[in-house]
């Protein structure tokens, strides 16, 4: 009786973070749905819930799914510069420039490929952006200041139910003047960047709080 307890417990937990995981996509996210992942002091294995959308890969304590309490949300903005690898075919790892690398653990090595090919491709389309970018900042010299551009990767450019990036936004300095404009594509958007201002935010809708920068601790 504890064993068949113990699984219909095991098999209502499964259920309620399917559901979860089904709704987060029903609401734009790419994928959903729970992870191991290691936290920054201990370097131990902790249960979490885990969102990717086109802008944010985000985590929160699987408990507090489950429960239905608190949703301490925790999050990374996608960037070019992340760098993600699944060379070791277990762990997820995501080097977070000026952090400590962020690493996952799904309960098959499916599961892993799966985030590893929709994550790795969105941080390709950011990186081919960022690389089209410095040949357009090469090619515009007299035009635009040599210092490179800034990548807004949370402009709210990004739609979430394209299921895809469409549109990435920098922050160029004019080389004539102290000015900056924002830009998306191969041309000098005429609208100041002051106009376009982040719309802030982050918050997965179904999930409670607002995204943090990267996680940390034992609560990460």
């Amino acid at each position: 009786h504890t064993m068949s307890r113990a699984a219909s417990r095991d098999h209502s937990r499964d259920q309620s973070l399917a559901s979860t995981a089904s709704t987060a996509v029903a609401d734009g996210a790419l994928l959903a749905g729970p992870l191991l992942k290691r936290s920054e002091w201990l370097h131990v294995w902790n249960a979490r819930f885990v969102v990717l959308t086109t802008e944010v890969l985000a985590w929160l304590r699987t408990a507090a799914v489950l429960d239905g309490g608190e949703k301490e949300q925790r999050a990374v903005l996608l960037h070019s510069s992340l760098r993600l690898d699944a060379s070791d075919g277990e762990t997820l790892q995501i080097t977070v420039p000026g952090g400590a690398p962020l690493m996952f653990r799904a309960s098959s090595a499916a599961e892993l490929r799966s985030w590893h090919r929709v994550l790795g491709s969105l941080l390709s389309a950011l990186q081919a952006e960022a690389a089209e970018v410095a040949a357009i900042l090469r090619e515009r010299s007299s035009l635009l200041a040599p210092r490179p551009c800034t990548e807004l990767a949370h402009m709210g450019s990004r739609n979430m139910r394209a299921s895809r990036i469409t549109k990435v936004w920098y922050l160029c300095a004019s080389a004539s003047a102290d000015e900056s404009f924002a830009r998306s594509g191969p041309l000098i958007d005429p609208y100041r960047a002051s106009a376009l201002a982040p719309t802030g935010g982050g918050g997965l809708a179904g999930l409670g709080g607002s995204g943090g920068s990267g996680g940390s601790g034992e609560n990460g």
